[in-house]
């Protein structure tokens, strides 16, 4: 890029496309609706332009009010309205929308108020009663079908009757039954209870396979193909979880877990639910550069939080942002915190700890702004050893725990959980890839993650009984092979609410084409893309 002119390079005749450190596109885009009301009234850099200020309105995010607001004529965002009821048309009327579908459950296409009891799910399906629409915390706002769902104990197979006797289920009935073949004296073919297809027998009652796990068929009179009796549609029973997106397993109709990110996609709008859009400030650790996040375009703030002293300070040790070895900086935690809340801008926060040291006074200190914390916050740590036979440790205690007898990992998860349920984990693998500055010096361009790395990480999670939205940090360079592929794609159908977090380092040797094989299997509505500028525009531009 120079200037604003966009440079293609031509080699052997073909043109090559050189990837803008800008994204010109995004530049042009027009605000969207949907995003006005989470704008500023005016841009930071604006100064009064009129003699006279011009009463105007602006929606208010943190509040859910229209508020006056007297403009003084110059960097007019699309939040500033002439009227209150312009601002309330495009605003609270489009909140009122989105909470509408709250505390609301579906089924069949039909909707049901949280407490109303939903009779057909018993129809469909014998062994669930007593079926009620809940609203669930959990859940984000949203809804879920409970119901009594019956266990039938394992029947026993008949002796006396010989062989060809068959489990079925007869019509609504919930548990399975034996069943043995009836044939009249002196009967020849097929038994009369028996229907025939794809030249095999079953007996009435028993199920069908139909190739659609969608579909469920059992031998019914008059049965005769897949199109006709005793074939139904299989209808799931769906979370309504505000923003988040049902995930599906081959061979399986119905979802088999949720993943939500819709507090970020909702937050940034602009990003139309494309979590690969947001852009990301890497190591805010001193003023200069949190000043320079702040009013530049980054959405996610990223800073390293360690223990340590202020420069020119009194020496006392505290919650700082530094990267280790760095033990100063002229940034506390506090003052982080504090410059970015009280800046009117929309930024979330990623704070990226170190040691667990710093991790129960930061936990206090955000705790303590609670009330002032609207943005996406993420805590993030590498809590495991992961590839290739990683070398550096995962975040430990530098003093024992007298309070809380759990490992290094169950100390982060614990503390997060515990003074801060809202916060995203973000919570990975130390890994060892690329260039190796240290004895002996070489460059590590193959590895993956493998299984035993997913299911340490699932079973930690668990043991923690973790119920927050969890994005797990994955390196670029170690995704692209097929063993990696299929350990991360279980690990996000074991933990719900989960997202992946693809991350790179300047000079990692990264197969692009391999990686967007991850990339699209999970949706960009799933992953965040928090990589160095050239490789991010590859990933954007990238087409088979």
């Amino acid at each position: 890029m120079i200037g604003n002119i966009t440079v293609l390079m031509f080699l052997a005749g073909v043109a090559v496309f050189a990837c803008p450190t800008n994204n010109e596109a995004e530049k042009n885009n027009a605000v969207k609706k949907q995003e006005i009301c989470s704008l500023p009234p005016v841009k930071p850099s604006s100064f009064i332009c009129s003699l006279a200020t011009i009463p105007s309105w602006t929606y208010n995010a943190k509040t859910g009010e229209c508020l006056s607001y007297q403009y003084g004529g110059c960097g007019k965002t699309a939040n500033l309205f002439e009227s209150e009821d312009e601002c309330k048309s495009s605003c609270v009327r489009e909140l009122a929308k989105e909470q509408s579908l709250q505390e609301v459950c579906w089924y069949r296409n039909v909707s049901y108020y949280a407490g109303q009891e939903i009779g057909q799910v018993n129809k469909d399906d014998a062994c669930k009663k007593d079926c009620i629409c809940e609203k669930s915390d959990n859940h984000r706002g949203g809804a879920t079908i409970k119901c009594n769902q019956i266990v039938c104990d394992v029947p026993n197979r008949p002796q006396e009757e010989g062989e060809g006797c068959v489990l079925i289920t007869l019509p609504d009935a919930c548990c399975p039954s034996y069943k043995c073949p009836e044939r009249s004296l002196g009967q020849e073919g097929p038994p009369d209870d028996i229907c025939v297809f794809n030249g095999k027998g079953y007996l009435k009652g028993q199920s069908i396979p139909s190739g659609d796990p969608c579909k469920r068929c059992v031998c019914v009179d008059g049965f005769n193909g897949l199109q006709g009796l005793g074939c139904r549609e299989v209808n799931c029973i769906l979370d309504n979880r505000i923003g988040c997106n049902p995930v599906y397993s081959p061979g399986v109709c119905c979802p088999t877990s949720y993943r939500c990110n819709s507090s970020i996609a909702k937050f940034f709008p602009q990003i139309d639910s494309d979590l690969s859009r947001i852009k990301w400030g890497h190591g805010i650790n001193n003023r200069k550069l949190l000043n320079m996040s702040l009013y530049g375009k980054d959405m996610m703030i990223e800073a390293d939080v360690s223990m340590g002293t202020i420069a020119g300070g009194d020496g006392n040790i505290m919650p700082i942002m530094a990267h280790p070895p760095v033990n100063t900086s002229d940034l506390s935690l506090e003052e982080f915190l504090d410059t970015i809340l009280s800046s009117g801008t929309s930024k979330g926060i990623k704070l990226d700890f170190k040691d667990l040291e710093a991790l129960e006074p930061s936990l206090m200190a955000i705790k303590s702004r609670a009330s002032k914390i609207h943005a996406p916050l993420w805590l993030n740590a590498d809590i495991l050893r992961g590839p290739v036979d990683a070398t550096t440790k995962p975040i430990t205690f530098h003093h024992r725990d007298s309070f809380i007898l759990l490992t290094d990992v169950g100390k982060f998860l614990y503390l997060t959980k515990s003074h801060f349920p809202e916060a995203v984990l973000s919570v990975g693998w130390t890994t060892r890839f690329g260039p190796q500055l240290s004895w002996p010096l070489q460059i590590i361009n193959e590895g993956s993650y493998t299984m035993e790395h997913m299911i340490e990480m699932r079973d930690s999670l668990k043991a923690a009984d973790i119920r927050q939205p969890v994005t797990f940090p994955i390196r670029a360079g170690l995704s692209t092979s097929p063993e990696s592929q299929r350990s991360i794609l279980w690990l996000l159908e074991q933990i719900e609410d989960s997202s992946l977090t693809i991350w790179s380092s300047q000079y990692d040797n990264v197969d692009v084409p391999g990686l967007m094989k991850l990339v699209n299997h999970i949706g960009k509505e799933n992953i965040f893309i928090d990589v160095p500028s050239g490789l991010n525009c590859e990933i954007q531009h990238f087409e088979e």
